[in-house]
């Protein structure tokens, strides 16, 4: 569903950003025992480096003559932001000589680096998990009426409805992207569809037949746009068309048994 791949293609973004690896994440944001999100993959030392321990010259990461990779656990079924580790530890760094990355300036900052990547992956990946659940939840998920007008013989019901299946997050431009993604986990925007119901009443003013129902997917508005994005009264006049046609279908029996 496109909730899922909205939740993704947030999740690739905010990691593009950072530098970190795109080609595997995983989650599971269900609100249950083991859900949160988590990535792999190889680790350049020249982006991480600068980034997470400032004051080395650029010459030092470059230099560096080590591999680092986020790994999967093969011993944890979950994709939890603790599913996944470094390839090499601190330990690991100690115990090695310094000739082995080239050079004792180079094992001091790696071991510096690998101290801050396994505290950074673990913030990254909760922060992303965190994000997700912003995204799902901006995404309307049950059925709720917002206006509704009535006359003698009639009411209209305009309702938004679920739709799992809109991607406010297809743009190619990343500069757009952004500016969508920082509005979804601000709470600026949900996603929903428009359902208007247009229904004949009797005598005691109940409904007794729906005379049209008119959906339009993929609505996008900001949280306190009444008008539903533009739709709603487009949507309404389509449906009353629709009921009108409707309802000159139920008198033609009526008139022709008069006639």
């Amino acid at each position: 569903m496109s909730n899922s791949n909205a939740v993704t293609k947030m999740m690739t973004r905010q990691l593009e950003k950072l530098g970190y690896p795109t080609n595997d994440i995983r989650w599971s944001l269900g609100y249950c025992q083991g859900d949160g999100s988590s990535f792999s993959g190889a680790v350049d030392i020249s982006v991480h480096g600068p980034r997470l321990v400032p004051g080395i010259s650029k010459e030092i990461w470059r230099s560096i003559n080590c591999e680092l990779e986020i790994v999967r656990s093969s011993s944890c079924r979950y994709v939890h932001e603790r599913s996944v580790d470094l390839n090499t530890d601190v330990q690991s760094v100690e115990l090695t000589d310094a000739s082995e990355y080239g050079g004792v300036a180079q094992k001091v900052a790696l071991r510096k680096l690998v101290i801050a990547l396994e505290a950074d992956i673990v913030q990254v990946a909760y922060k992303n998990s965190e994000d997700g659940y912003k995204v799902l939840e901006s995404y309307e998920s049950e059925e709720t009426r917002v206006w509704s007008f009535r006359t003698a013989s009639f009411r209209v019901e305009v309702l938004t409805v679920p739709d799992q299946d809109h991607n406010p997050f297809d743009e190619d431009d990343v500069e757009y992207l952004d500016a969508d993604i920082k509005a979804v986990l601000e709470g600026d925007l949900r996603f929903f569809g428009t359902k208007v119901v247009v229904e004949l009443l009797d005598a005691e003013g109940n409904a007794s037949t729906v005379l049209a129902e008119h959906y339009v997917w993929g609505t996008c508005c900001n949280s306190n746009d009444a008008s539903l994005g533009g739709t709603r009264r487009e949507a309404v006049s389509e449906a009353i068309s629709m009921a009108r046609e409707a309802y000159q279908n139920l008198l033609r029996p009526v008139l022709k048994a008069a006639a």
